[in-house]
């Protein structure tokens, strides 16, 4: 027999980066009876308050972790989500869960969702669940860098990155104009750090697609040819990461 659960809950919200009360939109709830232990899942998205202004749309992976599962049993899901990753691992697997998600904006724009999959689940006659961590959320800061980049190939393959002194980067590209005899491709910097403007060491073709009348953002380059690398000048805001703990406490009634 297979029990799933997905309900809407609804709880109180405290003031921003105090410990927050979570608010819970969505729990799904997987578990075989009996106990198939690669058949399970918690699938979660939760609302924190957020300044979105200042926000980055990006969470800090390594910060941002839960600190507690544990049911109204006693049963502790931290410890069995890790001896369940072990075990994983032992077959071979590689193996990476409880990771939390940015998922979007609320609708008013108070606060963001953030979603997790957790591969175990409450034990039989569990009540409540309770789950507490920390959100490291990303934010803008008013500091502004100067980076000089070298030889930074444009032609990496999507969710490649590179080391450079502006931390983990890509060239992606973001969108084309086509003429009868000639494309204009635009290209952007794929950082943490949030770029404001780029200029590429000889020049690009951003002045002449403007000229054609059409419009180039201060954080894109754009290439009649593409060069296989780039030296540019890139200007960048600043980030600091603030920790947001919260708790969340639902109801399971399995």
């Amino acid at each position: 027999m297979r029990i799933t659960l997905a309900f809407l809950l609804a709880l109180l919200v405290s003031p921003l980066f105090a410990q927050q009360k979570a608010i819970v939109t969505e729990l799904t709830i997987r578990k075989d009876v009996p106990t198939n232990e690669t058949n399970q899942l918690i699938r979660l998205e939760f609302i924190i308050n957020a300044d979105i202004a200042n926000f980055t749309y990006k969470l800090n992976k390594e910060k941002t972790i839960f600190t507690e599962i544990m049911d109204d049993t006693g049963y502790d899901l931290m410890k069995a989500q890790k001896e369940y990753q072990q075990s994983m691992e032992s077959k071979g697997y590689n193996y990476n869960t409880m990771d939390m998600q940015y998922s979007g904006p609320t609708h008013d724009n108070s606060g963001i969702k953030i979603r997790s999959n957790i591969s175990v689940a409450p034990n039989k006659g569990a009540k409540t669940l309770t789950l507490k961590g920390v959100a490291a959320l990303i934010m803008v800061s008013e500091e502004e860098m100067v980076y000089d980049l070298k030889d930074v190939p444009t032609q990496l393959n999507y969710g490649q990155t590179i080391s450079t002194e502006m931390g983990d980067i890509s060239i992606q590209e973001s969108g084309s104009v086509g003429f009868d005899d000639v494309d204009f491709v635009k290209y952007y910097i794929q950082s943490e750090k949030p770029v404001t403007s780029i200029e590429v060491e000889g020049g690009d073709d951003s002045q002449e697609l403007m000229d054609k009348g059409f419009g180039v953002n201060g954080d894109e380059m754009v290439f009649k040819e593409v060069p296989e690398m780039v030296t540019v000048k890139v200007t960048a805001r600043g980030t600091t990461i603030v920790e947001v703990p919260f708790e969340m406490v639902v109801s399971v009634g399995l």
